[in-house]
C-alpha cells in the first residue's frame, strides 16, 4: 500500500531532532534535505521553503554491475556530486538490510540515487559495488538519516544535504506520519537560518 507524499512530508526533521544531530553546538542546518521510502516515494526541500516531490522510476543502474530494474529517485541537476554506495543496516542484528547508491550525472543524464532493499526481497543489491563505500544505521522504524562529509557518497560540494531514509517491507501510516513531522521540522530551521546558495530540487 502506498501512501501520499503529504503523509510522507507531514514525519524527519522529528526524527532529526530526536537523534541529537541539533543538539550540537553550532548545529547542524541542512540546506537540501531529501527523503525517500523503498516503494518510489520522495520529497525534496531547499532553503526557501521549496518542498516538491522526488521523481522516481525504474531504470538501469549505470553503476557498478547495477541492476536493470532499479528504483532510481532523480535529483534533477546538483553543482556536483560524489558517486558511491551507502549500506543500510539493521542496528538490531548488525545485518544488511538494503543499499543507497549515488550516482552522478551529465549534460543529458541527472544525477540520482538508487534504492535496494532487503526488506522487499526484490532487486535488494547490485552485484558488483563503487569503491567508495560507507554505511548508516536504521532506527527501530526502518529510518536511516545521513549527512555525508568531503568525499563521501552523495557528498555535494558546498552544501550540507540530508538524506532521509525509510526501508520498510510494508510502510505503516504511523511511521509515515513521524518522518513527515521531522522533514517540516528541519525546514523551519532551515527558513529561519537562510543562506543565499543556490541548488534546484
Amino acid at each position: 500500500m502506498k501512501y501520499s507524499l503529504m503523509t510522507l512530508g507531514a514525519t524527519a526533521a522529528l526524527t532529526f531532532v530526536a537523534s541529537g544531530a541539533f543538539a550540537q553546538n553550532p548545529p547542524i542546518i541542512p540546506d537540501v534535505i531529501f527523503a525517500a521510502d523503498s516503494h518510489g516515494n520522495g520529497l525534496g526541500f531547499a532553503q526557501g521553503g521549496f518542498l516538491r516531490p522526488l521523481y522516481s522510476y525504474i531504470s538501469q543502474d549505470p553503476g557498478p554491475g547495477g541492476n536493470s530494474t532499479a528504483l532510481t529517485y532523480s535529483l534533477d541537476y546538483p553543482p556536483s556530486i560524489v558517486p558511491g554506495d551507502v549500506a543500510l543496516i539493521d542496528p538490531s542484528n548488525s545485518h544488511y538490510d538494503g543499499l543507497i547508491r549515488f550516482n552522478p550525472g551529465d549534460q543529458n543524464t541527472s544525477a540520482s540515487f538508487v534504492f535496494y532493499s532487503a526488506e522487499n526481497g526484490i532487486n535488494s543489491g547490485p552485484t558488483s559495488f563503487y569503491p567508495n563505500y560507507t554505511f548508516s544505521f536504521e532506527d527501530s522504524n526502518g529510518i536511516a538519516e545521513y549527512i555525508p562529509q568531503a568525499n563521501d557518497p552523495g557528498y555535494v560540494d558546498g552544501f550540507i544535504v540530508e538524506y532521509v531514509f525509510l526501508n520498510d517491507a510494508v510502510p505503516e501510516p504511523s511511521t509515515y506520519a513521524a518522518l513527515g513531522l521531522g522533514i517540516l521540522g528541519v525546514a523551519m530551521l532551515v527558513l529561519r537560518s537562510r543562506r543565499r546558495r543556490t541548488f534546484t530540487v
